[in-house]
């Protein structure tokens, strides 16, 4: 429950980005990856479809990967800040990197967990100071994770 006042609490201190799940379909995803996919492997020589193959397997399992995590998580620390700051990071050369994405997004939701566990050692108002901080600036759980491991030291 404190968890829950605690997102609400940081949501009404800032604005959120544009950017939610379910704005680019995994159609889309796909699009960009075999975009981004092509360029990565062309070169002076040729084209090499064995490494392009292997690029877009790779994406192929990170778009399955963020629209697992979109429909599992609906909760505004996701909708609002991870999966905008995510796919505004993840962006390569005007694409959106679905690897990328998917990297950032596990990331944002491994933060929320240390945090909560962060919050029941140092205290709940404690942490939420900080994090407020943090996400003022930098817009992400992990950053506002990191601050606060800085500030507080190891859970051990």
């Amino acid at each position: 429950m404190r968890i829950a006042i605690w997102i609400g609490i940081l949501l009404l201190s800032g604005a959120a980005f544009a950017a939610k799940p379910g704005d680019t379909s995994g159609e889309d995803f796909e699009a960009f990856s075999k975009e981004i996919c092509r360029k990565e492997n062309s070169f002076k020589s040729g084209f090499d479809s064995r490494l392009y193959g292997a690029c877009l397997k790779s994406m192929l399992r990170s778009i399955n990967k963020v629209e697992s995590l979109n429909s599992q998580y609906r909760e505004s620390f996701y909708v609002d800040y991870s999966y905008p700051f995510c796919y505004l990071w993840g962006h390569e050369g005007g694409l959106p990197n679905i690897n990328s994405i998917s990297f950032c997004l596990e990331e944002e939701v491994a933060a929320i967990g240390e945090l909560r566990d962060y919050s029941q050692k140092f205290g709940f108002d404690k942490v939420l100071s900080i994090s407020q901080r943090s996400l003022a600036n930098q817009r992400s759980w992990a950053k506002a994770r990191n601050q606060v491991r800085s500030e507080l030291g190891p859970l051990n």
